[in-house]
């Protein structure tokens, strides 16, 4: 490619936002899939005249009479609709929890992509009445004759400004299941109406149609913070009415990143519990020991693979100084392979990959004696349950809400695993210097996170219910 410019990512963001679709940011319409994984790939903002040229292409092809696809997804008016958009356990839990304050009041939508199960739509809250399966895409056997017409457009744009090929028809999947699922969600609002919707997410790929679908028809919407605010395109600008965030410290960084202070609203964490299962009951490997070992927990999470190996290779090295009855477990994100993982730590006796195989996300925070993170949300669960957190900086680059954590002072970073290896070892021995830390990661809770589990979600819903029934204010 030549000529290519680098920029910065949230001037990326701002400039396909300037580029209205239907009345929406572009970036907004397709999610955080269009700047993550193809437009920075090319660091190009003239880009975005692709997107806008073949999306209203589409998008018109689609609604005429010849390529109307009849499907429609039936709506209670009487009751809110929940999103359902990961297999996640621990993200999942955001929405269940709201179910179980409606008390079973609700409709659910689940949204998938091939990757996404209904594992967890279990139970009396769950039955098969409320939850309605959106339709998956990635086949494109419906639209095919008028994806070809944009597939020619997509070429053609990419051969003209000399970008590459390669990611194109990743692209193309990605920009057919937005525009349909649009689609199918306007003319479904247009046929019935949920009383309110309320996501996991706001500008995740499926959720962003969904949302925008629901505004153009007036349905109130609200969303939530689903981990630590790494990088403002997953929030900005907001698609929904309102924002649900865990506390303060999240509040004025939303409000930094540009969203109206009135659209944010603190309510704590749904997904989030401070109370975790007894350590005597987890059912563990028989080489392990509760009594006799100390458990040294790496949480990884999405970053260039670089930064992830270097943090491995590290964490291995800070065990090799440790006392020999420590073990080595490393959680990866749900997102990742552990096949990466697995190739550096094979062999190795006193580090293992921890999967839910092994424990679940809970069970492997309850196990944890330290934490070891970059940048993993885990670490806030691990603050909140007064475990002790330290940060190995391996890069500045990708380093995001973390930064403003640790500059309060909440857990220590270090640049080499042999400090860290030193602090772990003084923290067992030094009960002031434990103490200290035990304080700082008390003050940090207070401040970060307002509420938990299904108070936050009590919250959640007790809010919505008073904006709702807010009489609307008399136009002059």
């Amino acid at each position: 490619m030549s000529g290519i410019q680098k920029i910065n990512l949230d001037q990326l963001l701002d400039h396909l936002n300037d580029h209205k679709l239907y009345g929406f940011g572009i970036q907004s319409f397709f999610g955080t899939y269009l700047t993550v994984h193809y437009v920075n790939r090319f660091a190009r903002l003239r880009a975005k005249e692709l997107f806008r040229e073949v999306a209203s292409y589409v998008w018109q092809r689609l609604r005429t009479k010849k390529n109307q696809n009849s499907t429609i997804l039936a709506f209670d008016p009487n009751k809110p609709l929940l999103t359902f958009i990961s297999e996640r356990r621990h993200i999942f839990a955001m929405n269940a929890r709201v179910a179980e304050n409606l008390q079973g009041e609700f409709q659910g939508l689940m949204l998938y992509d091939g990757n996404t199960s209904s594992l967890h739509l279990t139970g009396p809250l769950f039955t098969k009445n409320q939850i309605i399966k959106a339709l998956s895409f990635s086949s494109g056997a419906k639209y095919g004759e008028v994806l070809k017409g944009a597939m020619k457009k997509i070429r053609s744009f990419l051969k003209k400004h000399e970008l590459s090929v390669l990611r194109t028809p990743v692209f193309y999947i990605h920009m057919k299941r937005q525009i349909a699922l649009l689609e199918l969600f306007d003319r479904s609002f247009k046929e019935s109406k949920p009383k309110y919707i309320l996501t996991e997410s706001d500008c995740y790929g499926e959720i962003a149609p969904l949302i925008i679908a629901a505004k153009i028809n007036n349905i109130p919407t609200f969303t939530q913070v689903h981990g630590m605010l790494h990088n403002k395109l997953g929030y900005y600008p907001l698609l929904a009415d309102y924002l649900f965030c865990w506390g303060n410290l999240q509040k004025q960084r939303l409000i930094a990143w540009g969203i109206p202070s009135e659209k944010i609203i603190v309510t704590g964490a749904t997904q989030l519990e401070n109370k975790l299962e007894d350590r005597a009951n987890l059912i563990l490997p028989n080489a392990w020991d509760i009594k006799e070992n100390r458990f040294f927990l790496l949480a990884t999470n999405p970053m260039r693979q670089e930064i992830r190996m270097d943090l491995l290779k590290q964490f291995i090295a800070c065990i090799g100084m440790l006392p020999k009855e420590w073990i080595g477990l490393v959680r990866i994100h749900p997102s990742e392979s552990p096949h990466d993982y697995e190739k550096i730590t094979e062999g190795n006796y006193r580090v293992f990959i921890c999967g839910d195989d092994i424990l679940d996300y809970k069970g492997t925070l309850s196990l944890a004696d330290h934490v070891v993170i970059y940048n993993s949300a885990f670490a806030i669960d691990a603050l909140i349950h007064n475990k002790a957190v330290s940060q190995l900086n391996v890069s500045d680059s990708e380093l995001g809400e973390m930064k403003a954590i640790i500059e309060m002072g909440a857990i220590p970073s270090f640049e080499h695993y042999s400090d860290l290896a030193v602090h772990c070892i003084r923290y067992e021995k030094d009960t002031l210097f434990k103490d200290h830390w035990t304080e700082r990661r008390k003050n940090f809770v207070e401040q970060y996170c307002e509420d938990f589990g299904s108070s936050a979600a009590f919250n959640m819903v007790s809010f919505i219910k008073t904006k709702l029934n807010e009489p609307e204010k008399e136009t002059v």
